[in-house]
């Protein structure tokens, strides 16, 4: 069961494949509630996930954790009720996620950020991406794991704060990340000895390297400038 949603920020309507069931509730914008920082601005993070890797992940949880004492209003997106593994295409399955993302961020405001980021992991990189131009938003992305789909969408104006991959990664070439991202303007990280997940089998080995992916990030987005 397919249907049809008014969206804001500029779109009159929206016809994605969204299922009714797995459509979250989504908030009432209130611009008189809209969370600023100490400097008045008003600063938002959302966050995309992977289809496998949720916002619970120490990583997401991390970096969330650094925004939100930076002054950010941080957005977790949680698509697990989406049945991933029952959709034969990645398209498919982007369209399923952004479609999510329309409903859950409906209300938000993001078009009224001064400040907006998104960051995102596998095929929630793709879907921040589409989302971003879809509503053409200015968003800063950070790309974790990022897909070939992904660099796909990634144009001249997209800003890129950094991208973060593991050299054994079997969905994307590192050195052809890193080219990327000299060609475009952007830092990559590259994680020795991981795999998509960027874990190792050693849990305090994957708490080091977790905790040098996270200095990265605030490296590269300032918050501790």
């Amino acid at each position: 069961q397919l249907f049809e949603k008014p969206c804001s920020a500029g779109l009159d309507w929206c016809a994605l494949p969204v299922r009714l069931e797995f459509c979250p509730p989504h908030a009432t914008f209130n611009f008189f509630n809209f969370p600023v920082d100490s400097s008045g601005q008003i600063k938002k993070a959302v966050f995309f996930p992977g289809t496998g890797y949720t916002c619970k992940e120490d990583l997401f949880q991390r970096i969330g954790q650094e925004l939100g004492q930076a002054g950010w209003s941080v957005v977790p997106l949680d698509w697990q009720v989406i049945p991933f593994k029952d959709i034969d295409t990645i398209a498919e399955a982007c369209d399923m996620a952004v479609g999510f993302a329309i409903c859950a961020l409906e209300g938000e405001g993001l078009e009224y950020c001064d400040d907006l980021l998104f960051v995102s992991k596998s095929l929630g990189c793709i879907s921040a991406l589409e989302y971003s131009q879809l509503f053409d938003l200015e968003a800063r992305h950070v790309l974790l794991t990022p897909t070939p789909d992904a660099l796909a969408l990634v144009k001249t104006s997209t800003e890129v704060a950094c991208a973060v991959i593991g050299d054994e990664d079997p969905l994307m070439d590192s050195s052809s990340l890193v080219s990327f991202g000299e060609k475009h303007g952007f830092p990559v990280f590259v994680v020795k000895g991981t795999g998509h997940a960027l874990k190792y089998d050693d849990p305090l080995i994957t708490e080091i390297i977790t905790s040098r992916l996270v200095s990265f990030v605030n490296k590269e987005l300032g918050l501790h400038a």
